[in-house]
């Protein structure tokens, strides 16, 4: 894996995708934004302030769910409070990872409802198939579109295995859209709201 400093902050990243290839999900999830009328991003959070400015800089209304980081806690963010058919488009990362279905299944309902049909859901998942609790890590979006990753210091959490049929599964308001498998042992997936 190729490792990379991130934005001259002089912390050592982790290139989600071979240096110099931006991600193609992340591409093809913006290009379906493009067209519409400043449309509005839910981030499963927390967020670095640089992905925030990207986001913003294509467009998008951002609002970051960043009360606490719920992949260390195992639970899902209560998504009760956001309104009816609020979001285009939804930032997942690997919450699903660390989610056991019966925690999983009500958190992508409650997103279901906070989004606009026909939005789109991007996210990250990894291919391990280790059982063992695991460094979490936070993702960088780049300016040109690559993703890094930087593991969270002191940060293990245990992640749920899924095959790709079982994550798609999960999502039954949701159409699969694409799917990459990754070398670095990630595949991300777009989905579409039905």
């Amino acid at each position: 894996m190729n490792v990379t400093t991130h934005r001259g902050a002089g912390a050592e990243v982790e290139a989600v995708f071979p240096t110099g290839t931006p991600s193609a999900g992340l591409a093809e999830f913006l290009s379906r934004l493009k067209h519409r009328e400043k449309p509005r991003l839910y981030d499963v959070g927390p967020a670095p302030g640089g992905n925030i400015v990207f986001f913003a800089g294509k467009g998008l209304r951002v609002y970051v769910d960043a009360d606490r980081d719920h992949r260390l806690a195992g639970s899902a963010p209560d998504l009760e409070h956001l309104g009816e058919r609020e979001f285009e488009a939804a930032l997942l990362w690997d919450i699903i990872d660390f989610l056991p279905k019966d925690r999983a299944e009500p958190f992508i309902a409650s997103l279901a409802r906070a989004m606009k049909p026909g939005g789109m859901v991007y996210l990250l998942s990894s291919t391990s198939r280790t059982e063992a609790p695991g460094p979490v890590h936070t993702y960088f979006v780049q300016n040109d579109g690559r993703i890094s990753s930087r593991v969270i210091d002191g940060a293990l959490a245990k992640r749920v295995r899924r095959e790709n049929r079982e994550i798609i599964t999960l999502f039954t308001n949701f159409e699969n859209v694409s799917l990459h498998l990754l070398r670095s042992g990630m595949r991300e997936i777009l989905l579409k709201r039905r």
